[in-house]
């Protein structure tokens, strides 16, 4: 009797190769993904800056007080407190991530510098302002821009990007 050979891969070939492939794969998508966190951490304060434009008006009607959402447009922070008053309210202070900046806020159509302060009445109505920061820059795409807008009677808050926003 002949025994035939069978040229073949045995299973541990197999395995092995596909070990180093797995390996190779983890290696490279997260680090292709860790370019996107910035972006994504600054559209994520920016729906949070919208968030705090609704939080302060809510704040505003429960409490039958003026409300400030104050915007430090140089340190680029955000935080919401009581009218005439400059502490921040527990829980509301929030800032851009590194790499961004305001880069423009309006209010009643005016050009605003320094400190922002939209308020929120406890009958509902706010000031028209809106705000447009820079974030930063993909390896391989330009640098995103968003814009949140207050309106008078702050039924909605619209946030546009320069790119979709999923």
């Amino acid at each position: 009797m002949k025994h035939q050979l069978h040229k073949a891969f045995t299973l541990i070939e197999l395995c092995v190769v596909l070990v180093i492939i797995a390996i190779a794969a983890a290696m490279v998508f997260p680090w292709s993904n860790r370019q996107d966190i910035p972006r994504e951490q600054f559209r994520k304060s920016m729906q949070h800056l919208a968030a705090a434009g609704t939080n302060a008006k809510n704040l505003a009607v429960s409490t039958s007080k003026l409300h400030v959402l104050h915007v430090e447009l140089d340190e680029g922070r955000f935080y919401i407190a009581v009218e005439d008053e400059d502490t921040p309210l527990e829980g509301t202070l929030s800032s851009l991530p590194d790499g961004s900046r305001f880069n423009r806020a309006e209010l009643e159509s005016e050009q605003a510098s320094g400190v922002l302060k939209i308020r929120f009445a406890p009958d509902g109505w706010a000031d028209n302002a809106s705000i447009t920061a820079i974030g930063p820059a993909g390896r391989s795409t330009p640098p995103q821009t968003i814009t949140v807008a207050f309106t008078l009677n702050c039924g909605t808050l619209r946030l546009s990007d320069s790119a979709s926003l999923r």
